[in-house]
């Protein structure tokens, strides 16, 4: 359990979800854990991330924001967003714009650095 009481692959937060999933099996199955953590995450899709993209007219934004609100609650979206409707992301969106724009690019992932490798650094110099 996190010092946010989250649990389990998804870090899903037990107190803001215990009338929804069954607190046991989020804490000890991992298949459950992530099932929940998908379907919450498709709620913040469906709402603030879809908001946040409509507002500033940017699609990729919606996962960003979406990510900001599993992160951080619903309140992410809003301080995902200055009060003039600019961005004002933290360092685990930061983080996360680099990886989204890494793979639309069209690098792929390095799993053991936890990193995007650009797709030129792919390519064989022949």
């Amino acid at each position: 359990v996190s010092s946010a009481g989250a649990v389990g692959m998804m870090q899903v937060n037990l107190r803001v979800w215990r009338g929804l999933y069954d607190v046991e099996r989020l804490k000890w199955e991992v298949a459950y854990n992530a099932r929940a953590g998908a379907q919450i995450l498709l709620r913040y899709l469906e709402g603030p991330g879809l908001d946040v993209a409509k507002q500033t007219g940017n699609p990729d934004y919606l996962a960003w924001a979406s990510y900001a609100v599993y992160n951080a609650g619903p309140a992410g979206a809003k301080r995902f967003l200055r009060k003039s409707g600019g961005l004002k992301p933290g360092p685990a969106e930061r983080k996360l714009l680099s990886h989204f724009q890494g793979f639309a690019d069209g690098g792929s992932a390095d799993l053991e650095q936890c990193v995007v490798t650009p797709p030129a650094a792919l390519d064989p110099v022949l």
